[in-house]
């Protein structure tokens, strides 16, 4: 079952991480498809943090990829779905799923998928159906009940003074613009605001160019202003580039608006933590540490995953023999 399950886990198209976890626990499946690799063994075979892999369990969960076993088991005890196929577009609207339900709560940091009750799954308006593969308690994940409405409020003819009301199915927004004066004061020349909120506007532009999607300018400079009383430039550039955005496909742009990715603090999401920690390993490593590397990974994985498992550390410069 090892071999076979191993073959199952890397014909998948998941995410690399998730896919180191999934080899993991494959390597060690016994002939029914039951694992129970301990935590240190996973540290070890996958090189990642215990964070990640806690994370990359639950987002495997979620999934059906594997379930966990609790009758008559140990408590860490998963059973593989060998044979299970996953599209990209399942994926993706999983990914979309997500990404609808933070927007719907406004609290990103909120895990939908460590609840261990029913209680816990109705603190937002996302419905959790039953799931159609069911251990014990184990539950799918939410699906929201609506989705996030867009509304763009970059109407040149919206006048002063102005009320206007946007509606999108059960939510309504009122925009009132501000009064403004009569006419130019004659004694001074209107100058660049320099109130609280107001962004560099060349700090702005820097971040503009590096996120990938130019939708809502007007509403991601505002969220940029705030962004910056939190937060460096260099940190939040550093950020985007690391963070793993789903390429736009014919169905439209999935990537979250750049207004909504500031003010939902992406910047401090783990998965980010994670990729700025694999880049600066990378560059520890060299092209020449990465290339050895690879080659070593594919090499162990060739041989079934016998022997230990090379990890980066081994083909940082100056450690590589």
């Amino acid at each position: 079952m090892s071999i076979a399950a191993t073959h199952w886990a890397f014909t998948l198209p998941i995410p690399a991480t998730h896919k180191m976890v999934l080899l993991a626990y494959a390597n060690h499946a016994d002939d029914k498809g039951e694992t129970w690799p301990g935590m240190d063994r996973l540290v070890r075979h996958t090189s990642l943090s215990e964070r990640a892999i806690r994370r990359s369990k639950k987002w495997l969960t979620k999934l059906g990829l594997i379930a966990p076993v609790t009758t008559g088991k140990r408590s860490d005890t998963f059973i593989l779905s060998v044979g299970m196929e996953v599209s990209e577009g399942f994926l993706e609207r999983q990914s979309v799923r997500e990404m609808a339900c933070e927007s719907e709560t406004g609290d990103t940091k909120t895990d939908y998928w460590s609840a261990e009750t029913d209680s816990q799954a109705k603190k937002t308006d996302c419905v959790a159906p039953e799931s159609s593969r069911t251990i014990k308690n184990y539950q799918s994940p939410p699906f929201c009940s609506s989705a996030e409405a867009t509304i763009s409020t970059a109407d040149p003819d919206l006048a002063p003074s102005k009320t206007r009301e946007f509606k999108s199915g059960a939510h309504q927004l009122q925009l009132t613009s501000p009064d403004e004066p009569s006419g130019p004061s004659p004694s001074r020349e209107r100058k660049p605001s320099s109130r609280a909120g107001a962004c560099d506007p060349e700090e702005f532009d820097a971040f503009w160019a590096a996120y990938p999607r130019k939708d809502g300018k007007k509403t991601a400079r505002a969220a940029f202003a705030k962004a910056r009383k939190k937060v460096s430039l260099e940190r939040l550039l550093a950020a985007v580039k690391a963070y793993p955005f789903a390429e736009p496909t014919a169905r439209g742009d999935f990537r979250p608006m750049p207004a909504t990715w500031l003010n939902g603090e992406r910047w401090e999401d783990d998965i980010v933590a994670d990729a700025l920690e694999m880049i600066e390993q990378e560059r520890r490593m060299g092209s020449d540490g990465q290339k050895a590397f690879a080659a070593a990974r594919a090499k162990w994985a060739a041989d079934g995953g016998s022997g230990r498992m090379p990890k980066r550390e081994d083909f940082e410069m100056g450690v590589m023999a």
